[in-house]
């Protein structure tokens, strides 16, 4: 069950169905067995083996960079802040957190979608979603993040001295 959990867009939910309703044991069963999956599901089965290999610091670094470059051409005084694991000092990880924001209040907005296309030149996306819900609900007013624009994206990137890797990052902006 713990296999299936590993594939992006897969939850605990789904794993024990797959599991134990539908007597699923490997991930090549659920190739096999022609399953209707989500967008997500299918991406993460796909890119299962690349999704899983820790992302280094040194990939992350590279990446920030590449972020922070394309944000402070688009828009002078933007910050991007590498936040998660990488901010608390790992080494690596399966994915990159970052916040992309402005000192001046409303300058922010917009950007992810800037970003994410100038981003598309450089890098080879296979998925993106972004959304931004300006409108709060009673639950969502409880988080700080969830009425800002953010994305989840897989992406290949391409960096000297190293091959093309599959990897997934969260980009979010305050």
């Amino acid at each position: 069950m713990k296999i299936f959990c590993g594939i992006f867009g897969v939850g605990p939910s789904t794993a024990r169905k797959w599991f134990y309703d539908l007597n699923l044991r490997t991930l090549e069963d659920i190739k096999t067995k022609k399953l209707t999956l989500t967008k997500d599901q299918t991406l993460g089965l796909r890119y299962h083996e690349d999704l899983n290999k820790p992302l280094l610091l040194e990939e992350a670094n590279h990446i920030a960079k590449l972020v922070r470059e394309t944000c402070t051409a688009l828009r002078s005084g933007c910050t991007v802040t590498v936040v998660g694991g990488f901010r608390r000092g790992k080494d690596k990880g399966h994915d990159l957190d970052l916040i992309i924001s402005h000192p001046i209040e409303g300058n922010e907005e917009g950007m992810l979608a800037m970003v994410l296309e100038k981003l598309d030149e450089h890098f080879i996306y296979t998925e993106k979603k972004a959304s931004n819900t300006k409108r709060q609900t009673s639950l969502e007013s409880r988080s700080t993040m969830d009425h800002f624009e953010k994305c989840f994206s897989i992406f290949k990137y391409r960096h000297e001295g190293s091959a093309f890797r599959k990897r997934n990052s969260k980009i979010c902006k305050i």
